[in-house]
This record gives C-alpha cells, sequence and structure tokens, in this order.
C-alpha cells in the first residue's frame, strides 16, 4: 500500500522539495508553502504577507528547487520568481518589468535548473526561457519568434534537462528542444505530417535519463504517452494505453535504484520495467491521494523513497515495498447479445470459434472476462474487430464492446486483458463472425438477377431482330405487288399506242 498524507486546507499540491531525511517543503496551489515533518505527521504553512518582505510572493506554487550552494528556489503563478538565500537568510523576489529587458519574462514560473556550469535556468508561461547570471542578477529571454526557425518552439516551459553531454533539452507545449548553449539556437522535434520527428502531441511535460540504456537514450513524458528516444539518432519507441499504461499523460517521472520507472499519470501511478516492457498499475485502491496526479511534482528523496503529488495530497512510498502481481490472466470471450433480443436468447461464446449471424442482427454485444480475481474492478480491457475497427478500443471499466449496424461479411473479434495491476494477456481471445448477407445480396440470388436480365436482353434482342426480318419481308412483297400492278396497268396503254402508230 502506498501511504498518503493530505491533511490541509488545499491539498493541492504542486511541487515537492525534501529539506532533510525528516523534512519536506511542499508548494500548493492556494495555500502558499507547507512544512511537512515526517516524523511527526504535521504541517506549518508560510503564507503571503504583505508586510513581511521574507515572506513568499504568492500563495500559488507551481515549483521549488534546491541549488547547489543550499539556496531554495520558489516559483510562483502570477507572484515571480523567489530565491530564499540558505546564509543570509532572506528572500530576494524577481518580477517582470515591462520597462526592463533584462528582468524575468514573466511572472507565472513552471520550473527551475541548475546546470553544470552553475548557470539558473527558468522556464515560464508565456514568457518562454530565462537564463539567470548570478552574479548581476540579470536575465536573458529566449522566446518563441514567429519568423525564426532556430527560436524556441513555444513560450511555454515545462521541463529543462542537461545530459551527460551538457546539451540542454527544453520540454514545451509545442515539443521538444535542444538547446545549443553556445549560438542560442534550438533544434525542434514537433508533430508535423511532412515530418518523422516523434512527438504525436507537442506538450512535453517530464524527462528522465535512460540510465540503463544507452547513454545517448531518455524517456520523455508527454501528454501522449511515455517515449524512449535516442538523442543522437532520433529514434524513438512510443508507450500508451494499448501497452499497458493507465493514461497517456505522464506527469513526471522517477527512476528507482533498481532501474524501474515510475510515471504519474492522470489515471493513478504506473510503474514501468524498461527490461521487460511490462507496467504495474496503481490507484485510489492502492492508497493514492487521488487519480489525478500535477505536472511537475514528484521527487526521488535520499533514502530511494520517491513523492508524487496530486491534486488531493502527496504519497510517499519506497519501491521496494511494493508487491506487484505479475500474474498473467486467462482472457476468454464469453457471450454475445443480439440487440432487441430476450436474455434467454444471449450465446456462449465460450467453446465456439466461428458464429454466424444474420443480416439483421448486425447490432450486438460482445462480453469478455479477465480471470484475475484480486482487484477484478481493475482489470483493463483492449478489443478490435478486424474488419471495421481500425485500431485497438481500450476499454478501462467495461468489459463488453458493443457494435451497431455492421455490414454482412466475415470479421474477426479480438480481446486483450490485464490483472489488477496492468500485466497485459497479449494473445487473449478471438472469434470469427461472419453477419450473413440477405438473400438479395448472395451470389447466388445476384447470379439468377443477372440470368433473367441477360435472357430478357437477348430475348428482347430476339423479338426486334424477327420483327425486323417480317417488316423487310413485308415490305418486299409490298414492292412486288405494287410492280405487278404497275406492269398491268401499263400493257393495255402500250398496245393501244402500238395499234395507233400502225393505222
Amino acid at each position: 500500500n502506498i501511504s498518503s498524507a493530505s491533511k490541509l486546507a488545499e491539498n493541492n499540491f504542486h511541487s515537492i522539495l525534501e529539506i532533510n531525511s525528516n523534512l519536506l517543503l511542499i508548494g500548493t496551489w492556494g495555500d502558499g508553502l507547507v512544512l511537512y515533518d515526517r516524523k511527526r505527521k504535521t504541517f506549518t504553512n508560510y503564507h503571503y504577507n504583505l508586510n513581511d518582505p521574507n515572506s513568499v510572493s504568492n500563495n500559488f506554487i507551481r515549483t521549488i528547487y534546491k541549488d547547489q550552494y543550499g539556496n531554495i528556489w520558489i516559483g510562483t503563478y502570477g507572484g515571480g520568481l523567489n530565491k530564499f538565500d540558505i546564509r543570509k537568510k532572506k528572500l530576494h523576489r524577481y518580477y517582470y518589468d515591462s520597462r526592463n529587458p533584462n528582468s524575468i519574462s514573466s511572472n507565472s514560473i513552471v520550473t527551475i535548473y541548475q546546470d553544470s556550469r552553475n548557470m539558473m535556468w527558468i522556464g515560464t508561461e508565456g514568457g518562454g526561457l530565462n537564463k539567470l547570471n548570478p552574479d548581476h542578477k540579470t536575465f536573458t529571454r529566449f522566446q518563441y519568434q514567429v519568423n525564426d526557425t532556430t527560436s524556441i518552439s513555444s513560450n511555454d516551459i515545462y521541463c529543462i534537462y542537461e545530459d551527460d553531454h551538457n546539451v540542454l533539452w527544453i520540454g514545451t507545449a509545442s515539443g521538444l528542444d535542444k538547446f545549443d548553449v553556445y549560438f542560442n539556437q534550438f533544434d525542434h522535434y514537433l508533430q508535423e505530417t511532412s515530418s518523422n520527428n516523434f512527438l504525436s502531441n507537442n506538450y512535453v511535460y517530464a524527462i528522465q535519463a535512460a540510465k540503463n540504456g544507452r547513454d545517448s537514450s531518455m524517456w520523455v513524458g508527454t501528454a501522449s504517452g511515455l517515449y524512449r528516444f535516442d538523442t543522437k539518432t532520433g529514434r524513438y519507441k512510443r508507450y500508451t494505453e494499448e501497452n499497458g499504461l493507465p493514461n497517456r499523460v505522464i506527469c513526471g517521472i522517477l527512476e528507482d535504484d533498481n532501474g524501474f520507472l515510475w510515471l504519474s499519470t492522470n489515471r493513478g501511478l504506473s510503474r514501468f520495467d524498461p527490461k521487460m516492457k511490462i507496467f504495474s498499475n496503481y490507484d485510489v485502491a492502492d492508497g493514492l491521494q487521488s487519480n489525478m496526479f500535477n505536472i511537475g511534482a514528484f521527487c526521488k528523496f535520499n533514502n530511494g523513497e520517491l513523492g508524487f503529488a496530486g491534486i488531493n495530497g502527496l504519497n510517499i512510498f519506497h519501491p521496494e515495498n511494493i508487491i506487484s502481481n505479475t500474474y498473467v490472466p486467462p482472457v476468454y470471450i464469453t457471450g454475445l447479445k443480439k440487440i432487441d433480443q430476450p436474455m434467454n436468447s444471449d450465446i456462449d461464446l465460450t467453446d465456439l470459434s466461428q458464429i454466424e449471424l444474420s443480416y439483421d442482427d448486425n447490432y450486438f454485444t460482445i462480453e469478455f472476462v479477465s480471470l484475475d480475481f484480486s482487484h477484478p474492478e481493475k482489470n483493463r480491457y483492449a478489443y478490435k474487430l478486424e474488419g471495421a475497427d481500425d485500431r485497438w478500443i481500450h476499454s478501462e471499466d467495461e468489459n463488453f464492446a458493443r457494435y451497431t449496424n455492421i455490414d454482412p461479411g466475415k470479421y474477426i473479434f479480438k480481446v486483450r486483458g490485464t490483472n489488477n495491476d496492468g500485466v497485459w494477456n497479449m494473445e487473449g481471445d478471438e472469434i470469427t463472425i461472419v453477419i450473413k448477407p440477405p438473400f438479395w445480396m448472395t451470389w447466388w440470388f445476384n447470379a439468377i438477377i443477372i440470368s433473367v436480365i441477360t435472357l430478357s436482353l437477348v430475348f428482347t434482342v430476339y423479338v426486334i431482330i424477327k420483327r425486323e426480318k417480317q417488316k423487310t419481308a413485308i415490305n418486299k412483297k409490298i414492292s412486288e405487288l405494287k410492280l405487278q400492278a404497275l406492269q398491268a396497268q401499263m400493257n393495255p396503254h402500250f398496245i393501244f399506242n402500238t395499234i395507233n402508230a400502225i393505222q
């Protein structure tokens, strides 16, 4: 079971920072900063105070970050950037100033990152990327430019990551950007119909090194799934619900000490085994604060524990204490219901490999089951009617598929299922469904129709030809009679004229 911490008036947690083995600093959405004492299980609030210059500048906290010097950086939504100097015990605020191009570009801070050269990078909402020179306390802005293909892809920045080659990768609302810090240029990896770039949804929320793989690989969490991306070759592999994810929106990624990835999503928490390519999924029934987690709200603690925060609090657990169900359940197609038919006409498909339906039974429901009874309400399914569906359809909480107005033909219905932890039986079960056409659509009926039409045409042509022959014969006879009549009229006159000539 995964422990949950949520006893505040405002439990919507957006960021987590480990101060020490006992204290956590949490950023909330509307309740300021919270110091959580894990031993005492107590919460201490720190709110914005107009009269206190050392108070946080806004109660809506998006991100918290500790730099290598121990200073704590706090990004707020609408209140700018805060830096708490751990030595001076003072808080300094950075605000957007429209009159100062060296000020931070936005007061809505989403992510903060310190690179290997100790430069501070601040990602904002609406203001693009900022680089803070800690010596001069001035900002250099990197913003989207419509006519500049080397500018950053979007002014909404969600995450920043530096790889082993000191290359910065920026997750934006318009894809993943690779930043050349020497030439201040960005290379883009976007969804484009005319290219092979890999993001099918442009929102990039989290980046994590693929430590157990090649040095050039990294994991990218997006609004369209999890990607393993090779930074050298540009090749990638995408994982979605079809592969076992509970939801394709990845809010956070952490790797545990055993090389497993833990993913916070919009439908619970998922553990991914990169070697076996298996997802194990967890939800509120396992102790989660909620199935909804927040973007960027995750932290790995020094003792190996992981923390993920969401809309109703915080979950903290040690991965080794989470026991997964690895059982691959059998999946069976159990029945078919014809719509508008009484229940006693349902068809048991357990032992059938093929079923035939008449053309007017093309409205039907197919039932199936995954035989894992640990928490059967958490079993998931994916099905496809080959010949009608062009992709797998995922069913989150229903063990049936409904089809309407299916044309006559031969189809293969396939179904896959999981156990309660999301382990899939990829072979599943299948059945052939033949919907017989009405008699007027059968081959023999069409053959009869064609034969009748052909015979009718032949008979019609025969009649026409016969009539033409008869007409020709009649016309010939009439011509002969007219000739005979004419000859009969001409002979008396000829005789008469001849006698007159003799006289």
